[in-house]
């Protein structure tokens, strides 16, 4: 029983180290979008402030007014993909970090304890 675990454990040291190094590139995926997602934030909010400002402005015509609400909403949608994008990266990262715990335990038990 114990050489078996043993060549089990050296089946998934590979596996292991991949996913580990996988879970890191997801991680730093992680804290770029969570920046991206704030500069989008911050670009709907800065449009949405010039829409409101130009629907109460009488100089503007109703072409600039179109114009400013389709740039809003397009920075809407990015904002709401990237918020979603975040989502299933962290959900992604929750997934290999049970995965390589569970990778870990099979090792741990292979070393012969």
């Amino acid at each position: 029983m114990n050489k078996k675990l043993k060549t089990l454990g050296y089946i998934f040291l590979l596996p292991t180290l991949v996913l580990l190094f996988l879970l890191t590139k997801k991680i730093i995926l992680f804290v770029e979008l969570g920046h991206q997602k704030t500069i989008a934030k911050a670009k709907f909010y800065d449009s949405r402030s010039k829409y409101e400002v130009a629907v109460s402005s009488p100089d503007i015509t109703k072409n600039d007014r179109r114009d400013l609400r389709i740039e809003m909403n397009e920075l809407e949608h990015e904002y709401k993909l990237l918020k979603w994008d975040k989502i299933l990266q962290f959900t992604t990262i929750k997934l290999y970090g049970v995965l390589l715990f569970f990778m870990g335990m099979i090792l741990y038990r292979s070393r012969g304890v």
